[in-house]
């Protein structure tokens, strides 16, 4: 079944605070509180959210956000049973597309040291480890900076 990418829209509110829950809870400790951030991220100023759909169904999301360094990839996400077909890939690449139209020439991000899947996505995508931030989340868990140039 073909994925669309769209923009963020308020009536995927609950979806993305339930996703962020499910996939960031590990790392924060406490998944109300994931999602929560994440939310926030989504409305802040300068952010954009992205929605990945199959069969009109939303099946994960990632926010970014632009700044001075460039844009940086503040949360991704897909639900678990649609992982592992692409879909963050998906979301990532129409991700920096929207970041080079926004005027970004480079994309950042953080991601779990032990997140061996995203980290393996990250890399495969381009992307170049350029720091280590030892106990970055609230569990204690070491996060790996990123970092891709945007030709």
């Amino acid at each position: 079944m073909p994925i669309t990418v769209r923009r963020y829209s308020n009536a995927d509110a609950e979806f993305l605070r339930a996703l962020a829950d499910e996939a960031f809870s590990e790392y924060d400790g406490d998944g109300e509180r994931a999602a929560s951030k994440v939310v926030a991220m989504t409305n802040a100023a300068r952010a954009h959210t992205l929605v990945a759909e199959r069969s009109n169904r939303p099946t994960g999301f990632v926010t970014l956000s632009m700044g001075d360094e460039g844009a940086h990839i503040a949360a991704i996400a897909v639900v678990r049973d649609a992982r592992g077909r692409g879909i963050g890939a998906r979301l990532l690449h129409a991700a920096e597309a929207l970041a080079r139209k926004l005027g970004a020439r480079v994309a950042l991000l953080e991601t779990g040291e032990a997140n061996l899947a995203a980290l393996d996505m990250f890399l495969r995508a381009g992307y170049r480890i350029d720091g280590r931030l030892p106990r970055y989340y609230r569990t204690g868990y070491d996060a790996l900076t990123l970092r891709r140039t945007l030709d």
